[in-house]
């Protein structure tokens, strides 16, 4: 059926015209795109900050400190060596990181493209399920990072088939350091390590491949622990709870998550386009249907699938947060993984049924891939127009910073997505010193006599005590602490 002339024909009408849009889309891209959300104003600044000032230290925290190791930002350092670095190589300029992903979703298919045990039919489905599933369109274009975890879900996908056809150290080797350079981007990456599991032939085995995963979970939680920097959240509080002690109400905390998260996942969404409750659903399915396929035939390619959802599906219901697009961002690479096996193994009504749910909700992943693409030209307008103000903003502001030796700046107030004031601040003074800052996006009680200076906007009132005021200009507030403040 693969190779039924009217289904390869779709297959390759559906690819040509997905093909033709996103190069519609590049070519409006190039026009100028600029981050809006909070996420992609840290990962664009802090990647030009490395590009700039040659350190992983941070420019964006969000208290001024950053992690334990090298002082990123909340998201880790490994983003802003990768972008920097090829801000380095090509110049830092805001479309990097759109192009970049963009170069990571053909990245992906050249790496379907060259699997010689693949049709070329087989080939054209799964690029039209991965170009059509909702994150691809909608992120791509954007600052976020999804297009990189597509990338490395494809090629850890291909290394287990790969292993569980020829069994290979070199490929075990392979995919387990292919997981651990991704877990500097995503720690739940090195979670994939239980999918050898089903590899194991003996006790000895089994106790290896154990073993060999507790010390991925083990590195995974050392990883969130000291490279990135640490924020509220529903998982710091329940540590807090365990380290006091409080075992049982830590217990009672984690059920009460846990059912709220099942709620979340599979009820809530309703109030968002149809497309992301669908979304949600077809990640989970995909997951069982790794499970049901492995009790049917009995290929440890199956299992091992199934024992990678059934562990990521577990870490997110029970310690992280299932709403607000974390899960689908989170979750997806289990759905790329899934829909690459069942085309590999050629299950032809389940890949029908992947092809039909991608391409019936294109239409609105389009729709709002459309619109994100026009919120971040509209903005790169706008900043393009106001470039006169930012300049002589930035420049009275460098006279003050280079006078510190290692300036840090609060920011008094929570800065709203869709707005410049990020934008504005410059990461470098005329003498080369890095300058970094706070954003406290957590309202975290924080000691104005730790910075040197306080930044607030003058609309906006500022609750803290012995400030000097410095400078007003472009509706900032420039302030100096004198003493003890709050």
């Amino acid at each position: 059926m693969f190779d039924a002339r009217a289904y390869r024909y779709t297959i390759y009408f559906f690819l040509t015209t997905l093909v033709c849009v996103y190069v519609f889309w590049i070519v409006k891209a190039c026009d100028g795109l600029i981050p809006v959300w909070s996420d992609e104003f840290f990962y664009y600044t802090n990647a030009r900050n490395f590009t700039e000032n040659t350190t992983l230290r941070a420019a964006f925290t969000y208290t001024g400190k950053g992690s334990v190791l090298f002082q990123a930002d909340g998201h880790g350092f490994a983003y802003s060596l990768l972008h920097g670095s090829i801000g380095k190589l090509i110049g830092s300029h805001p479309l990097n990181i759109p192009l970049t992903n963009i170069a990571f979703v053909l990245m992906s298919l050249l790496l379907i493209a060259k699997q010689k045990a693949l049709q070329s039919s087989q080939k054209a489905a799964i690029a039209v399920v991965l170009l059509a599933y909702l994150t691809v369109p909608v992120f791509s274009f954007t600052f976020m990072q999804e297009s990189l975890h597509l990338l490395v879900s494809v090629g850890c996908t291909l290394l287990l088939l790969r292993i569980y056809e020829k069994r290979m150290t070199r490929d075990i080797l392979f995919f387990l350091f292919l997981i651990w350079c991704a877990a500097f981007f995503r720690n739940l990456w090195l979670f994939w390590s239980i999918g050898l599991i089903p590899l194991a032939r003996s006790r000895k085995d089994l106790f290896l491949y154990l073993l060999l995963f507790i010390v991925c979970a083990t590195v995974s939680f050392l990883n969130a622990k000291l490279l990135w920097d640490s924020f509220p959240s529903y998982f710091s509080s329940v540590t807090k709870l365990i380290k006091d002690g409080m075992i049982l109400e830590a217990g009672r905390s984690l059920y009460g998550h846990f059912i709220l998260n099942i709620q979340s996942y599979f009820v809530g969404g309703f109030s968002k386009p149809y497309p992301y409750y669908l979304t949600k659903l077809i990640i989970f399915s995909s997951v069982v249907t790794m499970g049901v396929l492995y009790l049917m035939r009995k290929e440890k390619i199956y299992f091992a699938a199934a024992l990678i959802g059934f562990v990521n599906f577990s870490l997110l219901l029970i310690t992280f947060d299932a709403w607000d697009w974390r899960e689908i961002r989170s979750m997806s690479p289990l759905f790329f993984m899934s829909a690459i096996i069942v085309v590999y193994k050629k299950h032809l009504s389940i890949t029908i049924a992947y092809l039909v749910f991608v391409i019936s909700t294109s239409v609105y992943s389009f729709d709002i891939a459309k619109n994100f693409i026009a919120m971040r030209k509209q903005q790169a307008i706008v900043f393009r127009n106001t470039a006169p103000s930012r300049i002589l903003f930035q420049q009275q502001l460098h006279t003050l910073l280079d006078t510190k030796s290692h300036p840090l700046v609060l920011l008094g107030y929570k800065p709203q997505d869709y707005t410049l004031d990020l934008l504005f601040l410059p990461i470098q003074t005329p003498s080369g010193k890095p300058v970094r800052y706070a954003i406290n996006y957590f309202d975290e009680q924080l000691k104005v006599t730790e910075y040197d200076y306080v930044l607030s906007r003058t609309d906006l009132p500022l609750y803290a005590k012995s400030l000097r005021q410095v400078m007003i200009m472009n509706n900032f507030t420039l302030y100096e602490p004198t003493g003890k403040g709050m």
